[in-house]
């Protein structure tokens, strides 16, 4: 007779896998209902030993205890399954099989808890997962009218970007809907910038932007202030410069906010773009983005050396600054130039005579690691970072007397 993977006894069998029936329930009915018990207990409506549980009066809001019991609930599964796979191996599985069981269930367990630890229950929604691809790969771009510009975001989009609410306006803007002419009473500011601007994985309404309007709005007591957000995933100096003449102007900002960091190496070839297909980050491995955190964190210090701007590079960047310079003039509206990070552009634009807001040299990167990063694996900075950079740059706005109309 040959040898099966499996030993006799179909009652063993049936009793790991009415084992694992069990978990898979549990999951949907934590799923399903998991939330709703808490909130009852929370509120006193559920049966007296449950409400029991917590001490009264509750004074941490009700989403701490639906952290507890996510974490909880995560542990408990994690036991059970390794139990489940301890009685497997011990009564069910012959040695060869153990051992890949035992491989493949490790290698599972190491990518369901990465996957917890950084997305909680949002780990199984699909689409969710997927707007962790980057903007390129993810659908949202398109070729540009201008062939300057050479991509551009595409309008009136609604779904998610790295977890976050990603809604665009009918202009292709990450913002709420601006009309094109600017009402009466109005200080516009337009935003030029990359994803770190956008702001990818945060939402619109945290981003520095969007605070500095919430703020300005709320201490005016004549007129109000409008920040059009016209940041794009990737674009490069000569890009902002395009969107700044074909798309800005049309706008009649009263300031202009250039948002460094920006790559001004000018990588991007000025040919027609090409859409290129999307990616599905579900099926990809969270567990080997954690493990190369340091080689992402190594990204972000080496995004603040940049390589000396010498020779015809230099050149080059001059020749962009001294467009956006003639631009300002001619058009009687300052360009403001901010470095979330430092960058060797800086000199160069104040020798140039911009506005220079420095938040760089004013922002603990000593921390950013461990406090102002969206993911662990992923250089762009969070909410509470663009907190901070709105504070730095209010105050900067204010001592460059910039928020005046001309």
């Amino acid at each position: 007779m040959k040898q099966c993977w499996i030993r006799e006894g179909r009652g063993k069998v049936v009793f790991v896998l009415t084992l694992i029936l069990c978990l898979a329930l549990g999951w949907i009915l934590y799923l399903d209902f998991g939330h709703q018990l808490v909130k009852a207990m929370y509120e006193g409506r559920s049966i007296g030993i449950l409400n029991g549980a917590l001490q009264r009066p509750v004074a941490a809001p009700v989403g701490h205890y639906f952290d507890i019991a996510d974490k909880l609930f995560l542990k408990g599964s994690v036991i059970y399954l390794l139990i489940t796979v301890f009685i497997t191996l011990k009564f069910v599985l012959i040695r060869p099989v153990k051992v890949a069981i035992f491989f493949l269930v490790f290698l599972f367990l190491l990518e369901f808890s990465s996957r917890f630890y950084l997305f909680g229950f949002d780990s199984f929604n699909y689409f969710k997962m997927n707007s962790m691809a980057d903007a390129g790969v993810c659908g949202f771009l398109r070729p540009a009218t201008q062939p300057e510009i050479i991509y551009e975001i595409k309008p009136n989009l609604n779904s998610y970007h790295k977890m976050v609410h990603f809604k665009t306006n009918s202009q292709g803007l990450v913002d709420k809907e601006y009309s094109v002419q600017k009402p009466p009473n109005v200080f516009r500011v337009a935003v030029l910038g990359a994803s770190a601007t956008m702001p990818a994985g945060v939402a619109n309404e945290d981003a520095f932007h969007s605070l500095l309007e919430q703020r300005l709005n709320s201490e005016s007591s004549q007129g109000s202030y409008e920040f059009i957000n016209f940041a794009v995933p990737g674009y490069t100096l000569k890009q902002c410069l395009a969107s700044l003449k074909y798309k800005v102007l049309s706008y009649d900002p009263d300031l202009v906010l250039l948002v460094f960091p920006i790559d001004w190496t000018e990588r991007a070839a000025a040919k027609p773009y090409a859409v290129k297909p999307r990616s599905y980050p579900f099926f990809e491995s969270f567990f080997k983005k954690l493990v190369n955190n340091s080689t992402i964190m190594n990204r972000v210090e080496e995004s603040r050396k940049w390589p000396a701007i010498e020779g015809r590079r230099r050149e080059r960047v001059q020749a962009l600054l001294s467009e956006f310079r003639s631009i300002s003039s001619d058009r009687r509206i300052p360009v403001g130039m901010i470095f979330l990070l430092e960058n060797p552009i800086q000199p160069l634009a104040a020798e140039d005579g911009f506005p220079v807001i420095d938040v760089a040299a004013r922002f603990d990167y000593k921390k950013f690691k461990k406090e102002f990063l969206i993911f662990p694996f992923d250089p762009h900075p969070n909410a509470a970072a663009h907190k901070i950079f709105a504070d730095i740059i209010y105050n900067d706005l204010k001592k460059h007397n910039l928020l005046k109309a001309n």
